[in-house]
């Protein structure tokens, strides 16, 4: 028989812009959550500064999850990205995957099928982990940047060896 293993493949710390808590709240949640129901790994992204964090509130959060995953084994970092922040974006994920031993990108609200993404992409392929994009579709309240599925089927047209994840699709059908 082969045992149970419960995964939680997308939880967040936050800051109080972005979840209403803070940090330490949030991570207290997360650790309380796992040890009440078995879980033995999750996946955590950062979100801090809102709908359009700066370069500073997406290290700052990254920094937070590095440390995070120090804390507790069962934490499985993913680095969040803001692609219209370009340079940063390029330069967090680097230094996330290749120094800091993250498992994975994370995607922030942005339209997934735009040339801000391609080289995220593309890197991302070459370090063979996956990539979560933020997805909703939303019958009201659709944030001008916020993708849908149609836009995550044109980037994995794109790049077919990519591994995506998307994440949500549902809202308020």
């Amino acid at each position: 028989m082969i045992p149970k293993q419960i995964i939680d493949i997308h939880t967040h710390i936050w800051d109080n812009t972005s979840g209403g808590m803070t940090h330490e709240e949030s991570k207290c949640q997360l650790i309380e959550g796992a040890d009440r129901f078995g879980i033995e790994a999750m996946v955590v992204m950062p979100l801090f500064g809102g709908l359009y964090p700066t370069s500073a509130d997406i290290t700052r959060g990254n920094d937070l999850a590095r440390a995070f995953a120090r804390e507790d084994a069962r934490v499985r970092p993913f680095a969040t990205v803001h692609p219209p922040l370009e340079d940063h974006a390029m330069h967090e994920m680097r230094q996330r995957i290749e120094e800091d031993d993250f498992w994975g990108l994370k995607i922030w609200v942005t339209i997934a099928d735009q040339p801000c993404v391609y080289a995220l992409i593309e890197k991302m392929i070459e370090y063979n982990k996956p990539t979560l994009i933020h997805v909703l579709h939303k019958s009201v309240g659709q944030y001008p940047t916020e993708s849908q599925p149609q836009h995550i089927a044109a980037l994995a047209s794109r790049y077919p060896e990519a591994k995506i994840i998307m994440a949500h699709f549902g809202g308020n059908f």
